[in-house]
């Protein structure tokens, strides 16, 4: 159980970093350039590896197949698709905290689909997570700092989203987990499955970017974030294969708490840090222990 705790926080301190690089590469880009450069980051790395590591013995069943493919949709294509534009809209400290409502929707459905129990140190937690994301989506609509970033107040559903489908990642995570196949082969199939869907479908809308989209100074920023998004997800996938859904997720919503602290330090031009933001951090933080503490 305690290196699954490891495994978490290794994995929270990864995705902070990244989201960062993604706020510093995204401010004259586009959130689907960074996503197509992420996911490509991974399949470089994932893919090799597994065809390496795992051989001969992959333990693939088309169960695990299923929901490694499922994985890679709701995770990897619909919440980094919301949480990416989310960055973009809100910046990394307020859209990465919002996403932190993620445990509600992993703990209930970890609960009805894998059967693991949740007590009543979890639903405090969960709620104090919660009451965090209440207060930054408060913070939105009534600080200067909205007004200042020139977006909709409708830009907090992004990273809502986001949550939402974040929340039903580890679900097919631990379900392909749970057969017996290995991580990289799991992480392989993940990011294969997005990578096609996501190209299909920005092709079909001609909105696949081209070489000519990127400029060498946000290139740098999208690969540095792909390779801190690839440590996340290997982190992650190892907690959720030694610790079960309902510890590792809440865990890792101290991704906040990095990625404000880092802003603090090096984004103070682009991110407001305001008392309320650390307050509503630091509430999600301490929602994230309790849920610790109870499992």
């Amino acid at each position: 159980m305690m290196l699954g705790v490891v495994f978490a926080l290794l994995a929270a301190f990864s995705a902070g970093v990244s989201h960062i690089l993604i706020r510093v590469g995204t401010q004259h880009g586009k959130s689907t350039e960074v996503l197509v450069i992420v996911l490509l980051t991974n399949l470089v790395i994932f893919v090799p590896v597994a065809a390496i590591v795992a051989y001969p013995a992959y333990e693939l069943s088309l169960k695990s197949a299923l929901a490694f493919a499922g994985s890679g949709i709701a995770g990897t294509i619909l919440g980094r698709s919301f949480s990416y534009e989310g960055i973009k809209r809100i910046g990394a400290s307020r859209s990465q905290t919002m996403v932190a409502s993620q445990p509600l929707h992993a703990a209930l459905i970890a609960a009805v689909v894998l059967g693991e129990s949740v007590t009543a140190g979890h639903l405090v937690g969960i709620l104090a997570i919660m009451a965090g994301v209440v207060m930054i989506s408060k913070e939105l609509r009534s600080t200067q700092a909205l007004a200042l970033a020139h977006v909709s107040r409708m830009s907090f559903l992004f990273p809502l989203g986001a949550a939402f489908f974040y929340g039903i990642e580890p679900i097919f995570a631990k379900i392909g987990l749970n057969e017996g196949t290995p991580v990289y082969v799991g992480l392989a199939i993940k990011t294969m499955i997005a990578a096609v869907i996501l190209c299909l479908y920005l092709w079909g809308r001609r909105q696949l970017p081209s070489r000519s989209d990127f400029s060498r100074l946000n290139l740098r920023w999208y690969i540095g974030a792909g390779l801190f998004n690839s440590l996340f997800l290997l982190a992650y996938f190892r907690a959720l294969e030694v610790a079960p859904v309902i510890l590792v997720v809440p865990i890792i919503q101290i991704i906040p708490l990095v990625v404000i602290g880092l802003s603090f330090l090096f984004l103070k031009r682009l991110e407001v840090i305001t008392w309320k933001l650390v307050s509503a951090a630091t509430i999600v933080v301490a929602g994230a222990i309790i849920v610790t503490w109870a499992s």
